[in-house]
């Protein structure tokens, strides 16, 4: 997810603005701007990895030639892609999981699923393995810092509704916002 589509989700939706202000607002009060408390925004981390959209396949190249237990071979210099999509949006793995729900992953207590930066089998927006994203901690708190310091310093709305901002691989006029 990027800032830009973060702010489209919450001006669509702004339902979500107030609980990620309160929960930044009293990390902030509490900690200040550390990495610890940045680590401690779990709704807002939960926002962003509910925007599945971000990684729309995963591409390897195959290095050394490769049979799965079913007999299928796959050769080496073979391209492979994986549509994280599909599998992001896969009711198996999220219930209703075309439904967007910005605290899917976090409850009152605390984190309930693993954070954004953490790949699973489930979740993979930067990768799995070995060649699992290594700037997503940064990225992901680069991201956190930025969205906490525009909710806890502006207001904003959209100047003709919130409807269908931020559907699907739309990018919003912003002389509309």
């Amino acid at each position: 997810m990027t800032i830009s589509q973060a702010l489209c989700e919450l001006a669509e939706r702004p339902k979500y603005i107030q609980p990620l202000r309160e929960e930044v607002d009293s990390v902030l009060a509490n900690e200040g701007w550390t990495k610890a408390s940045i680590g401690q925004l779990y709704k807002l981390d939960s926002f962003f990895r509910e925007h599945r959209d971000i990684t729309v396949v995963m591409s390897r190249y195959v290095m050394k030639d490769f049979t799965f237990s079913d007999g299928t071979c796959v050769p080496a210099g073979t391209h492979l892609c994986v549509n994280a999509r599909g599998n992001h949006r896969d009711d198996a793995h999220y219930p209703s999981a075309n439904t967007f729900d910005g605290f899917r992953f976090a409850h009152e207590d605390g984190v309930d699923q693993p954070l954004t930066v953490t790949p699973t089998l489930d979740y993979n927006a930067f990768g799995n393995g070995r060649p699992t994203c290594p700037g997503r901690f940064f990225a992901v708190a680069e991201l956190k810092v930025m969205l906490a310091h525009i909710l806890s310093t502006y207001d904003g709305k959209l100047k003709f509704g919130n409807e269908g901002v931020a559907e699907q691989k739309q990018i919003p006029n912003p002389k509309e916002l």
